[in-house]
């Protein structure tokens, strides 16, 4: 093996050099912020079309319904939760999908906590805009008619 001698300006732009490739690859990648990021919110009665029970109690004909979605680009996470105590089985998943630059819904997937009853009588999508009115869609009129509302946005954290 033939060992050079280098000197110490070679070396020193080594190390700038592989500073540089080092800080480039393990940079966060950049991410292009929307005016539409961010947290919305969203509580409002929502009015069953028939009398149900959960057990052996009756349920009112309006339950608490709260929606909570979150903007990142044009990607959007969220939930819809039934609040009220006794009554609580209806309308509740975790939500995903996508909105356009103008805050229209394009798509929509609701993950049901009831597997079987929530995929057949719940919400499963939302219309709208992000900004203005939304529809919340349900899959049986018999038990929901769809609902409009709207969101406000607010700071999940509290900053």
């Amino acid at each position: 093996m033939i060992y050079q001698k280098m000197s110490y300006s070679g070396l020193k732009s080594i190390f700038y050099k592989l500073v540089l490739v080092l800080y480039f690859y393990s940079a966060n990648p950049v991410s292009a912020e929307s005016a539409l990021d961010g947290s919305y919110k969203s509580e409002f009665l929502m009015r069953m079309n028939m009398v149900v029970y959960q057990g052996n109690y009756k349920c009112p004909r309006e339950v608490p319904i709260k929606i909570i979605l979150r903007v990142v680009g044009n990607q959007l996470s969220g939930s819809i939760e039934n609040t009220h105590e006794q009554c609580s089985d209806w309308q509740n998943a975790s939500i995903s999908g996508s909105i356009d630059d103008e805050g229209n819904f394009l798509k929509t997937k609701f993950i049901h906590k009831d597997k079987i009853y929530g995929r057949r009588e719940d919400a499963y999508k939302i219309e709208g805009n992000i900004l203005s009115e939304m529809t919340l869609k349900s899959k049986s009129r018999q038990f929901w008619k769809d609902k409009q509302f709207k969101a406000t946005k607010f700071n999940e954290f509290g900053l």
